[in-house]
């Protein structure tokens, strides 16, 4: 079944992301982490479209790097949150920066 892949590599102590995890829905242009099964590591890329899955409930997303994305398989990324920040006129702070002096 689709996530299963990403559920068994989550199990196995990766970084991967666990199906039960809340998922977030993500816009058009965000960038974002798509965990890729077949490189076994997290990709940053941008969300191109949003769709409804034609079975069952849920969206689906195509990404610059994969079209046809399950939402367990995306997470945020710092560089998404630093763009919106500098959008809003704040300066970002990224993980592990200091301020100048």
């Amino acid at each position: 079944p689709p996530g299963a892949e990403v559920q068994a590599t989550a199990a196995a102590g990766t970084n991967a992301p666990a199906e039960s995890q809340a998922l977030q829905q993500f816009q058009v242009g965000q960038h974002v982490k798509y965990w890729s099964p077949s490189t076994n590591s997290w990709l940053e890329t941008v969300v191109r479209a949003v769709r409804q899955r034609k079975k069952g409930n849920g969206l689906i997303y195509d990404l610059a790097c994969k079209k046809g994305a399950f939402p367990a398989q995306i997470r945020p990324s710092p560089r998404g949150a630093a763009r919106a920040a500098l959008k809003k006129g704040r300066r970002p702070r990224l993980k592990g920066a200091r301020p100048p002096a």
